[in-house]
């Protein structure tokens, strides 16, 4: 079972008995380390189903796709922490069978509406024709794969030809990318929690030896997936908004509310 949130994790205090409310977090690999110690109140899905969860209030906090505040700017943003990528994620990436520039449709994944938004910006930026953008299922020069399924799919597949959206974002903008943050309808003693989910995310980081089931789970979590959100994220954040507006996805890129 895992050990509940401590008292005082690297000098955060939390109030004497203080219990962390209902938290959805997304299933894959990638958020373990986030929500490894946060005990056993969580409840887990594929990043729209938790996006929905928060949402509908039926869990308090979640960690949910960048696009999910975006949408929802009324939400607090943990600050500090995050699910990004500096280069090559490796679990979100489009296959594909003919040569990457003659790619003219691409199958979407609908399970994370961020990675969906992400290769239609890389692909107008990239591509010298327009793509079309169908369903996943349907018939595609390629498809979007995001996730443990993904990761599954390359080791399943080690010769398929891969597309990774992490290490293009990081080659046209020299900036990280943010999958994925906390995010809290808000409430008045929001301060505490984000001093929670950030104390579980130091010890869960810490413990990626212990989460990871194989040397690839832990190369994974320790090499291609970050945790740390800072001022270089925040820009990746802001651009990722700024490209979305010029591609005409959005009307608008909000201010986000960190706390």
């Amino acid at each position: 079972m895992n050990t509940p949130i401590p008292t005082s994790v690297q000098g955060l205090e939390f109030p004497e008995g203080f219990h962390m409310p209902r938290v959805g977090c997304v299933q894959y690999l990638n958020a373990r380390p986030l929500c490894y110690f946060l005990g056993d109140n969580v409840t887990f899905g594929h990043p729209a189903n938790v996006a929905r969860l928060l949402h509908d209030k039926e869990v308090e906090i979640a960690n949910v796709p960048i696009m999910e505040v975006f949408d929802h700017p009324e939400y607090e943003v943990v600050d500090g922490v995050c699910v990004s990528s500096r280069g090559p994620v490796y679990s979100v990436i489009v296959t594909h069978e003919v040569p990457f520039n003659e790619i003219q449709s691409v199958a979407l994944d609908s399970a994370s509406k961020t990675s969906v938004m992400l290769v239609q910006v890389l692909m107008r930026k990239m591509m010298n024709h327009p793509v079309i953008f169908v369903r996943s299922g349907e018939k595609a020069d390629a498809q979007l794969r995001i996730g443990d399924h993904a990761m599954a799919y390359r080791k399943a597949y080690p010769a398929q030809n891969c597309f990774d959206l992490g290490a293009a974002w990081y080659q046209m903008t020299k900036l990280p990318f943010v999958y994925a943050v906390w995010a809290m309808h808000p409430r008045i003693d929001n301060r505490t929690v984000a001093n929670a989910l950030r104390a579980a995310g130091t010890i869960g980081i810490a413990a990626r030896a212990e989460i990871a089931k194989s040397p690839d789970e832990y190369r994974y979590l320790t090499q291609n997936v970050r945790y740390e959100l800072g001022d270089e994220e925040k820009r990746g954040i802001s651009r990722f908004g700024e490209l979305l507006v010029e591609c005409g996805l959005i009307d608008q890129a909000p201010e986000l509310k960190w706390i």
